[in-house]
């Protein structure tokens, strides 16, 4: 999904999958509001309340989410300074369409923890990470489980039971700037790129 036009209440929707095709589609819920896609459904978070929900853009069935201000220390330093970027990413693990058995994965705040919300939930849970500088790059759902990278290059399995990661890899890093990305296939990967700054004199 592109992001919203001014003064357009529709949203286009593009397809990789066919040849970049494009279509063009109100969804009233959305306007004024953040999108992140996830499994075909929205998590959408509003401008001025920071209010959260999952939508799906077609049948149109909106799921309320508890407020990002029920995460563990969120009124501290962990805060952005701006209710609309609080998520960076949102992962689910399974389809709300075709279940009621799912998790909702967020990286968030300005220190990029990983946080998970599931049906029946009243708040969010924290992913416990024993560094005191998390900053998780990306995350994804694969298998079953949950995996994320750190800007250390560690890899990460989450176990949403005990609500801890376990190291499952280490990778090198190369370059100061460097971010990491999750791809997600048969098997998933990680790949980086580099930001380079040039200076002239």
């Amino acid at each position: 999904m592109l992001a919203e036009e001014k003064g357009n209440s529709s949203r286009q929707l593009v397809s990789f999958y066919n040849g970049g095709m494009i279509m063009k589609k109100k969804i009233p819920k959305a306007s004024g509001k953040r999108c992140m896609e996830t499994m075909g459904w929205l998590v959408t978070v509003g401008k001025d309340e920071g209010e959260i929900s999952l939508l799906h853009p077609f049948s149109g069935v909106h799921i309320e989410l508890p407020h990002q201000s029920t995460i563990k220390n969120y009124h501290t330093h962990y805060q952005t300074g701006d209710l609309w970027t609080y998520f960076h990413k949102a992962v689910l693990s399974a389809s709300p369409s075709e279940t009621s058995d799912y998790v909702l994965m967020v990286i968030e705040g300005g220190v990029k923890f990983l946080s998970y919300w599931r049906p029946g939930n009243l708040r969010w849970t924290r992913i416990i990470n024993k560094s005191p500088h998390v900053a998780h790059r990306d995350v994804i759902h694969f298998d079953g489980k949950f995996y994320a990278v750190d800007w250390r290059g560690q890899v990460l399995v989450c176990d949403i039971e005990s609500n801890h990661t376990q190291v499952v890899a280490q990778l090198a890093r190369e370059y100061d700037g460097e971010e990491l990305y999750i791809v997600l296939g048969t098997l998933f990967i990680v790949v980086s790129r580099c930001w380079v700054k040039m200076h002239y004199k």
